[in-house]
């Protein structure tokens, strides 16, 4: 017969294997016996074998020790910790690329201003240089004529 520990071990695979199959029947890829035959092998969520080997009392190479269940849920976690910190990493790249292509523009728009007021203060320079030449150019006309009168 079957150990008192043999039950226990069958029934928590059993009851973890339950849980992580969500629908009645799951389909899985298929045990060697479905394989051969070339169907898709379908677990009874209520059993630890596919209903083909069930019906025809085959043996079901479908079932897997707890290490490997363990080690793919732990393979799941760290892949999807590894995903979601690229997530976050992308995000905060997100963020600051925005923000640079912000302080870009406004750089930007704030050298096209300097320069268009720089144009216009050379311009302003320009009329008073002109301005004052004229009235250097008339006080010279003025003293010149003065001193031909005399």
């Amino acid at each position: 017969m079957f150990s008192h520990c043999t039950i226990k071990s069958f029934i928590l695979r059993r009851k973890d294997f339950l849980e992580r199959m969500s629908s009645e029947h799951a389909v899985m890829r298929s045990c060697e016996h479905c394989n051969h035959l070339q169907k898709k092998c379908h677990v009874d969520n209520k059993i630890n074998r596919c209903i083909e080997c069930v019906h025809l009392d085959h043996k079901c190479n479908l079932t897997f020790s707890m290490m490997k269940w363990k080690r793919i849920k732990t393979e799941l976690d760290r892949v999807l910790d590894e995903l979601l910190n690229a997530h976050k990493q992308m995000q905060e790249i997100f963020i600051r690329t925005t923000h640079l292509q912000n302080q870009f523009v406004f750089l930007k728009n704030k050298k096209q201003m300097m320069i268009e007021q720089e144009f216009w203060n050379i311009v302003k320079l320009k009329k008073n240089e002109r301005k004052t030449s004229e009235s250097l150019l008339n006080n010279l006309l003025f003293v010149t004529k003065r001193v031909e009168m005399k």
